[in-house]
């Protein structure tokens, strides 16, 4: 750099004017580096509370959808369960089903065995009922012969004595 009092050039008043001129265009520079540098600093710090504030959104979504998550895994936990209690029921009421099957089916083979005895018993009174009418028969022929046995002894009798 050259000094500017050594160049014979310029007068002393021109040094100073040239002075001032370049204190002031130091103190403008100054300034503005220093309005520039508050911008940046305001720029930069409300980028970082809207970087701050786009986390801490995100952050509370992703909580949100976790918990949106935790309550659809319930919610199926809770279908699985209803389902398999659905299930338990439907086998319960199969079972329930086949044993009523079961004793409708030995309640008619019992019916059907009654039925057999009934008939069993009627056909058993009808030929005991048969058996004692040829028994009265034979007795009453019995009783006939005998009465005719008596007559006839008496008869016998009546003409011995006469």
């Amino acid at each position: 750099h050259m000094n500017i009092e050594e160049d014979h050039n310029h007068s002393p008043a021109d040094v100073a004017q040239l002075q001032a001129d370049l204190r002031r265009a130091n103190e403008k520079a100054d300034a503005r580096v220093q309005e520039v540098k508050e911008q940046f600093e305001s720029k930069f710090e409300s980028g970082i509370k809207e970087f701050r504030s786009a986390i801490a959104d995100l952050t509370s979504q992703v909580h949100a959808y976790k918990e949106d998550a935790d309550k659809g895994v319930e919610a199926i936990k809770r279908l699985k369960q209803e389902q398999e209690a659905a299930s338990r029921f439907e086998a319960e009421r199969d079972a329930l089903h086949n044993e009523l099957s079961e004793a409708r089916r030995q309640n008619e083979h019992i019916a059907e065995m009654l039925a057999s005895f009934q008939g069993q018993v009627e056909t058993d009174r009808a030929n005991t009922a048969g058996v004692l009418s040829e028994i009265k028969a034979e007795l009453d022929h019995e009783k006939s012969i005998s009465s005719e046995l008596k007559r006839d002894m008496t008869a016998m009798r009546s003409q011995v004595s006469s």
